[in-house]
């Protein structure tokens, strides 16, 4: 079985997981029209599922929705693909745009 490592935004924290589980996770970033290997993270930042663990453009990187430290868990429920510029950044520092 293929593993790949994983390292969440806290160093400390790394776990391996099977390229199944991983796939599993890149399959939660958002889909981008006409692009079979591009996802979008919650931020809305373009990924390349060939560019896992690459600090380059399309670079991404596997994150906690709730950090280990606040009680979360290393299942695949609460871990997600983020562009690697995205780790560790939550959802509440995105300021909101008024239409």
């Amino acid at each position: 079985m293929t593993t790949e490592k994983i390292q969440s935004s806290k160093p400390s924290h790394s776990k391996e997981f099977s390229k199944a589980t991983l796939d599993k996770i890149w399959r939660k970033g958002e889909k981008e029209f006409g692009f079979i290997f591009f996802r979008r993270d919650r931020f809305g930042v373009s990924m390349s599922r060939k560019l896992f663990r690459k600090k380059t453009k399309y670079g991404w990187e596997v994150d906690y929705c709730i950090p280990l430290e606040e009680g979360g868990t290393d299942t695949v429920d609460n871990l997600i693909p983020v562009h690697w510029s995205n780790v560790g950044r939550k959802v509440s520092d995105v300021p909101v745009q008024n239409k």
